[in-house]
């Protein structure tokens, strides 16, 4: 009935997510393109490195480096950076957010900028949870850093989704369905842009 358009809290760009579709037999037909918010996220490197090199304080995995390759930036110390970026923990199999408690602390206290890539406290990957960039950026929230998040429940990343679907579809799309699993992401966002939402529960 229209274009499918696959949205994800994920932190990599959607080349990258499209890759782990292959690995897990995510067939490329079932959609018809993805976004991504570390695809958002990643927009918003670019406009802020087109006017220099931009140096940057990560906290993440080297699994997520796809969200910034090719841009003019320089990762840095906290000394030199102009804005941190958070696509997770930087080990979430071995660490927790509170692993990080002084070095958000230090952060804030510099008063950095965190764009952060994934809005997601958690995900389950099989039967475990894992840490998302999301607790980290709760936690430094509550230190009274400033935050840019990228992804759902957050209008940007909805933003790029409908521009996504209005290309596809030659026009303006009236009525949009969302489909998702997460009460405080898919759920919550839909309901913030007014969209019909399906709930899948488990």
């Amino acid at each position: 009935r229209g274009p499918v358009v696959l949205l994800t809290n994920a932190p990599r760009v959607p080349e990258a997510v499209q890759d782990q579709f292959k690995g897990i037999g995510v067939p490329p037909d079932c959609y018809d393109v993805i976004v991504s918010s570390g695809g958002a996220c990643r927009a918003e490197l670019a406009r802020r490195s087109a006017r220099g090199t931009l140096p940057l304080y990560y906290i993440g995995s080297d699994r997520d480096l796809s969200i910034f390759q090719g841009l003019d930036i320089k990762l840095t110390g906290l000394d030199e950076a102009k804005v941190m970026l958070v696509t997770g923990l930087r080990d979430d199999d071995g660490e927790t957010p509170a692993d990080y408690g002084a070095e958000l602390a230090a952060v804030a206290e510099k008063g950095l900028t965190m764009l952060c890539a994934n809005p997601d406290l958690v995900v389950h990957r099989g039967k475990r949870l894992y840490w998302c960039a999301g607790a980290l950026a709760r936690d430094y929230a509550a230190l009274g850093g400033d935050i840019i998040y990228y992804g759902k429940p957050h209008g940007p990343v909805y933003d790029m989704a409908r521009a996504k679907i209005t290309a596809l579809s030659g026009g303006a799309v009236k009525k949009m369905l969302a489909i998702g699993d997460g009460m405080p992401t898919d759920i919550k966002g839909a309901n913030a842009e007014g969209m019909d939402v399906l709930f899948i529960a488990d």
